[in-house]
């Protein structure tokens, strides 16, 4: 069993959580006036939460074996991404695209048994993520479209696949570019994939109480 914390630890820890639950009440009660008040600037509000990306460090992991061969990408002008790639260059070519939140070496451990089997590898971190630049929405926002821009943007330059690896919401961006026509891949691999997008905005406003107009 794990250690239990310390009675001074685990008070600590019941005053955050509380004042965690005080302040999401107060937002949503907030939410709930101003949804019918002034709908449009609490839609605007409401839309700039959802594209706030999560700051956890486990978003941060690095799985990489070792540092690749590291590029940037412009996607618009004045934005690029960071593409790093592993392998040799005239091997079949593998994509591996990241969470919401996360970038390149999150999904690295990938990267060994590819190489090993002749592939080459390549991962971007999505404009706003990691070591990219900030998208349109600034530095700390997304979203899921810009994400597929940036994925778009990636096999324009680098061309079809062997394959595609997506982990959680990058599964939904790797679908939605082959969709598009833009990613052309013999196989598509999706690790965890994120649940419909439709039914996390429902959510989304219901946890604020956003009126349903």
């Amino acid at each position: 069993m794990p250690p239990v914390p310390p009675p001074a630890k685990r008070r600590g820890r019941a005053v955050r959580r509380a004042g965690t639950a005080a302040t999401g009440a107060a937002i949503a009660a907030g939410y709930a006036v101003a949804g019918r008040l002034a709908p449009e600037r609490s839609a605007r509000a409401a839309a700039r939460l959802w594209c706030r990306l999560p700051r956890n460090r486990g978003r941060r992991m690095d799985n990489r074996p070792s540092p690749g061969e590291v590029t940037r990408l412009e996607v618009v002008p004045g934005r690029s991404l960071a593409v790093e790639a592993w392998g040799p260059a005239d091997g079949p070519l593998v994509y591996l695209n990241h969470a919401w939140g996360g970038w390149r070496g999150q999904v690295a451990s990938f990267v060994a048994p590819l190489v090993r089997a002749g592939c080459r590898v390549i991962a971007a971190d999505c404009l706003s993520h990691g070591d990219a630049d900030p998208g349109r929405h600034g530095p700390g926002y997304s979203s899921g479209g810009e994400m597929v821009r940036s994925l778009e943007a990636l096999v324009r330059h680098y061309g079809p696949a062997r394959a595609a690896i997506g982990h959680s919401l990058g599964c939904a961006t790797t679908c939605l570019a082959a969709a598009h026509g833009a990613l052309r891949a013999e196989r598509l691999v999706l690790v965890a994939a994120s649940p419909a997008m439709r039914r996390l905005a429902r959510e989304h406003g219901r946890r604020l109480h956003l009126p349903s107009h």
